[in-house]
């Protein structure tokens, strides 16, 4: 099992040790505003596109936290 986490502003991803085998990402916002935050890919093996959105404007929010698992 290979844990990986991490902070980025939205957009792509790539995770430091690619998966070889399966992956799964769980994403999450903290701050002083409420933001959607969800991961977005075709190759979650590699990485993903991080896509963060403000819930009350529907404006493109800045960052969110992430963690994946997998083999």
């Amino acid at each position: 099992m290979i844990e990986q986490w991490g902070i980025n502003k939205a957009g792509a991803v790539s995770f430091p040790i690619a998966f070889t085998n399966f992956s799964r990402i769980a994403c999450f916002h903290n701050g002083a505003y409420f933001n959607y935050a969800k991961s977005n890919t075709d190759s979650p093996l590699t990485g993903f596109t991080l896509d963060v959105k403000d819930a009350s404007s529907g404006g493109t929010g800045t960052d969110a936290g992430w963690i994946a698992l997998g083999l």
